[in-house]
């Protein structure tokens, strides 16, 4: 039996040895399309709760408005909504929803998604509802919102926001806030407020797009596209959506080579010159246009001594802002000083205030270090040992600086650092996490930088953040709202007239309200403007299809680009060149061993089950 046994191994063993792996199946992954965007800052820790902060960013693919505007030609596109109407006094407006949406958690999407977003959004302090009385669900697919007042901009600042709020995930939380509004309970509303701020639903995400949210990770979000989708998922041409992380000190060098050399991103929002170089040299993208924004620096006036307007005064002197914007970069077209710090753009500045305003009202604030060291030692401070003020009261003029980690903004934050050093100011700068969203609402900074933008219709953004969303009581900045104007009688309150900005049917008073807010803003410098620069899009030609040269498309992307290009992936309007190929393996025969091995195999294999046929006789 140990013969038959020892016949029986050692054929099988021959037998495995020659055989071996005579097919390779040869596994191809599947020809995916990924659409990359390159955004510029550190993912915060990262929940569900879309209304609170630190939640999912990018979601513009997973989730959708009533309506998009699209700006490039002045015109509404019908969304989730499929009509809206607004009534002849203006103080309501009755909104048409469409019927075949679904969530992607299987829920039906109706007016109730519709409320419990925004009664949601007013636990969390939508500035919108102070134009907003209350919002009525007629039916599953009518919805009602009552105004307070007239609102100039009601169609752009509600049908133009997206739905968040899924009955199936938040309808507990905007049923009680409903209800607490209905009677008046303004500390129960207040409590439900502080408790839906530590509210976190699990996964999976819920949204009504064609993406799901698939993960996030400090380096990259990945969505993919759903099966089915309301808006017909076939004409969707990108199967995952990917978005790098170029943000934070560390990962700068490496991804900005994998995006914008070895990446091949199909679009990307990007200021930096490696990118214009590569157009101009015609390497594969396109340019249409940039959308300009700016950089700010906030200052904390709960903290002295930056709560003395010489002081502030002083800094904007000491800042050579044309120094600066070089450090950014050297490129004329990607970045620029401001000239006029009112709190608009300097082409905006002129619309709004006239030349001969400006030359009475306003200041340039131009750089002027000797003056702004004289405006110093006028209060009284002198300088140390170390060459850093000191007030009378022995603080010294040292200050931490908070600033995002983009690459060109934690350049211009370390430029403003060492030109505060040159006049006395010693500006401590943490440019390594992107915290400024956080930490100048809670009023924890001394000086911050952050954005200013116009990308509205009328400018009401910047002042809206600054002098009322990051300005409450205790909090934020800490600017006083009641200011004079001097060709105004009678102090004004800040955030009166910020928001009077959208309720304000007449032009011509509305434009008396940008100029004073403009006047607040250059006068008591609650923030100092310092730079502009382009949010420039560049399109992969040769990776994908975009639209005719000349499209209003173009225009739109330039002044809403995440929403210009969500809506017209959505569409089909971007391709790739090369459509996908049918999923599937493809099964390649490989071979591994010669002709003459068959032979022997079937010799072997007959040896083999004879030896097992004896083996099996003898135990029996």
């Amino acid at each position: 039996m140990k013969k038959s046994l020892i016949i029986l191994l050692t054929s099988v063993l021959m037998v495995s040895v020659l055989v071996g792996p005579t097919l390779v199946v040869a596994q191809k992954p599947k020809n995916r399309f990924v659409f990359q965007d390159g955004w510029g800052s550190t993912p915060p820790p990262m929940h569900y709760n879309l209304f609170v902060r630190g939640s999912l960013p990018r979601t513009e693919l997973t989730l959708e408005p009533l309506a998009f505007y699209h700006m490039g030609n002045d015109s509404w596109v019908p969304w989730l909504a499929e009509s809206w109407e607004l009534s002849e006094d203006m103080l309501s407006f009755t909104v048409h929803l469409r019927e075949d949406v679904d969530w992607s958690d299987g829920s039906h999407f109706t007016s109730k998604d519709v409320l419990c977003t925004w009664y949601v959004g007013k636990l969390v302090a939508w500035w919108q509802w102070d134009y907003i009385d209350q919002i009525e669900a007629v039916d599953d697919y009518t919805v009602i919102f009552h105004l307070k007042s007239n609102w100039a901009l009601w169609d752009f600042h509600t049908l133009y926001t997206r739905i968040i709020g899924a009955y199936s995930v938040y309808g507990n939380w905007s049923d009680a806030a409903k209800s607490a509004m209905e009677a008046g309970d303004e500390e129960g509303l207040a409590q439900l407020s502080a408790d839906f701020a530590d509210f976190r639903p699990g996964p999976p995400f819920v949204g009504t797009g064609p993406f799901d949210f698939v993960s996030i990770s400090i380096d990259a979000l990945l969505l993919k596209k759903r099966d089915e989708w309301w808006g017909g998922i076939d004409r969707i041409h990108f199967d995952e959506f990917y978005q790098m992380n170029t943000g934070g000190v560390k990962k700068e060098p490496f991804y900005l080579a994998g995006i914008y050399d070895g990446g091949g991103a199909d679009w990307t929002k990007s200021t930096f010159a490696e990118m214009l170089a590569k157009y101009e040299r015609g390497e594969n993208y396109m340019w249409k246009g940039s959308a300009r924004h700016g950089q700010t620096l906030l200052f904390n006036l709960r903290k002295y001594p930056l709560s003395l307007l010489d002081v502030r005064r002083a800094i904007a002197y000491g800042i050579n802002r044309t120094e600066m914007s070089m450090a950014g970069s050297p490129h004329e077209a990607l970045s620029w000083p401001v000239i006029w710090p009112t709190g608009l753009e300097d082409e905006s500045t002129h619309k709004y205030i006239t030349d001969e305003e400006l030359e009475e009202y306003f200041e340039e604030y131009e750089y002027d270090p000797t003056k702004a060291m004289e405006i110093l030692e006028g209060l009284g401070f002198e300088k140390g040992a170390d060459g850093i003020y000191v007030t009378p009261n022995g603080t010294r003029l040292e200050f931490d600086f908070i600033a995002p980690p983009w690459a060109d903004w934690s350049i211009c934050a370390a430029s403003v650092g060492m030109q505060l050093e040159r006049i006395g100011i010693r500006a401590n700068v943490y440019a390594m996490e992107a915290v400024t969203c956080t930490r100048v609402p809670a009023g924890d900074f001394d000086l911050a930088f952050f954005c200013y933008t116009e990308n509205e219709v009328v400018p009401f953004s910047t002042f809206n953040r600054f002098l009322v969303d990051w300005n409450m009581p205790g909090t934020g900045i800490g600017f006083d709202p009641v200011q004079e104007v001097p060709w105004i009688e009678e102090p004004i309150d800040v955030k009166e007239y910020t928001t009077s900005i959208l309720g304000e049917l007449d032009p011509a008073k509305r434009t008396e309200t940008i100029k004073a807010l403009a006047y607040v803003s250059n006068y008591y410098l609650p923030f100092l403007q310092l730079r502009m620069k382009p949010s420039a899009n560049f399109y992969n030609t040769e990776a994908d299809e975009w639209l005719p040269e000349g499209d209003p498309w173009y225009a739109w992307s330039v002044r809403d680009g995440y929403n210009a290009y969500t809506y017209l992936i959505m569409v089909g309007g971007a391709k790739p060149i090369e459509e996908p190929t049918p999923p599937g393996p493809e099964v390649e025969v490989v071979e591994v061993v010669p002709m003459w091995a068959y032979g022997a195999m079937g010799v072997m294999a007959v040896i083999t089950v004879g030896a097992i046929a004896v083996a099996m006789r003898k135990r029996a």
